[in-house]
């Protein structure tokens, strides 16, 4: 989670035994930032999704007919409790965050979090990623 500057404000990774293929587990994945954003009191949120699939599901209103439908309603609905909502495809070069806070977590290593206060490499993935996504 970043604020309003692009300043990591925090992480978290989970590992996921449900997700059956990569986009429930993008879906499922995206679902726990917005509640995680939620948690931490924020007010506004652009959810950055960089799965094409993911990113096309959410923005379109019958992606309901899709198998992760349910995950995209829950999503949206998340959402609402924001005064701004919106869902925006960036590259994956400019989410190197998500992946390597991904690869992190394993069966038995299960999740980890980080709020105000990350570890160098955290802090200068997120710098990088600023950047690439302001390309």
């Amino acid at each position: 989670i970043r604020d309003h500057v692009g300043r990591l404000v925090g992480a978290e990774a989970r590992w996921l035994d449900d997700a059956l293929d990569a986009l429930t587990a993008e879906a499922l994945a995206e679902k726990e930032g917005v509640e995680l954003a939620l948690e931490r009191g924020l007010d506004k949120c652009i959810l950055e999704v960089d799965s094409q699939g993911l990113a096309k599901l959410l923005l379109d209103p019958s992606s309901t007919r899709s198998y992760i439908g349910g995950l995209c309603f829950d999503i949206s609905e998340l959402g609402k409790n924001f005064s701004e909502f919106s869902v925006s495809w960036v590259c994956r070069e400019a989410n190197s965050v998500a992946h390597i806070c991904a690869s992190t977590v394993s069966t038995t290593e299960r999740s980890f979090f980080f709020f105000y206060e990350f570890p160098d490499w955290l802090v200068e993935l997120g710098a990088a990623d600023c950047k690439l996504a302001g390309n």
